[in-house]
């Protein structure tokens, strides 16, 4: 069996959305503008339940009319830019199109239930376990009342956490079945990452630890009156160190510098998670150790 070569792969994620970063605007320009959409409503709802101009009926009215909606665009856009950054890191040919919304972003949605009836499903297990358990060793009064025993249920809602870790890890290659062969072949990734599974949960925890410390960098340089100015909300008690009133253009100007700070910051996040997905997929795959594409270079051939 080929080890996964954790540390090349990933090095390779985290440089990927630099080296090839017109091949990602391009492929999924049109995903990251449909879940900025659905970021600011989001931010539009926030901001217009501490305005404090809205009663608390219209307030409740404009969440269970607006969150259902934003979720389904939020899920929608995240289909279409897992699919398109997987392919361009796995340089297939539809990596090259803008734009996209078939079978695979369809198949990457119902990742999102599939999830949570996973989740559900290992709970309800463990569940049931534990309340067996409970029984066998307390009798039917250690269930509930003052003899109750919860020892069972905690350890199986600690168990129970950790077996959906390990399930969803075992099928991370599922990502790359959907966006390279347009299947949800959880068998497949099952058995391709069968041995790998400790070097799997080793390179996405190295990629994601290493860009919270490069995002955590980067924001550690901005000016700290950036972050002041965000803070500076009207009816918030005033924050140490605050400084003077600045003019109206001027915290326009660093909110969006901010903005587009924290927007670069995440997206490159982002990407170099799928990056890692996808090598991993590569080379368990091959059987070879990955190298990072250049699809850039085959867009403006």
């Amino acid at each position: 069996m080929t080890k996964l070569p954790v540390a090349q792969i990933a090095a390779d994620s985290l440089k990927f959305p630099i080296m090839n970063v017109r091949a990602l605007i391009q492929r999924t320009g049109a995903a990251l503008s449909i879940l900025v959409i659905g970021i600011g409503a989001i931010i539009a709802i926030t901001f217009f339940s501490v305005s404090g101009e809205s009663s608390e009926s219209e307030l409740a009215t404009a969440v269970f009319l607006g969150v259902p909606v934003i979720a389904v665009v939020f899920f929608i856009g995240q289909s279409m830019l897992a699919n398109g950054a997987l392919q361009v890191v796995l340089n297939h040919p539809l990596g090259k199109i803008w734009f996209s919304f078939g079978e695979r972003e369809f198949r990457f949605l119902l990742f999102v239930p599939f999830s949570f009836g996973l989740l559900s499903a290992v709970g309800l297990v463990f569940a049931i376990a534990a309340a067996l358990l409970t029984m066998a060793t307390g009798g039917s009064s250690a269930l509930s009342g003052d003899d109750a025993k919860p020892l069972w249920f905690v350890l199986a809602g600690v168990g129970g956490f950790l077996f959906f870790f390990y399930l969803i890890v075992r099928l991370l290659p599922l990502y790359g079945f959907i966006a390279i062969e347009n299947r949800f072949a959880i068998v497949d990734a099952w058995n391709l990452s069968k041995g790998h599974f400790w070097r799997i949960l080793g390179t996405v925890l190295l990629v994601g630890l290493a860009a919270s410390l490069i995002s955590g960098v980067i924001n550690s340089a901005m000016p700290p009156t950036v972050f002041l100015s965000i803070m500076d909300i009207e009816g918030l008690p005033d924050v140490p160190g605050m400084p003077a009133e600045q003019p109206v253009a001027v915290q326009i100007l660093q909110f969006l510098i901010f903005a587009c700070v924290q927007t670069a910051v995440l997206v490159y996040s982002i990407f170099a998670n799928f990056a890692a997905y996808g090598l991993i997929f590569k080379a368990l795959r091959e059987g070879t150790t990955p190298e990072a594409e250049t699809p850039t270079k085959q867009l403006t051939a």
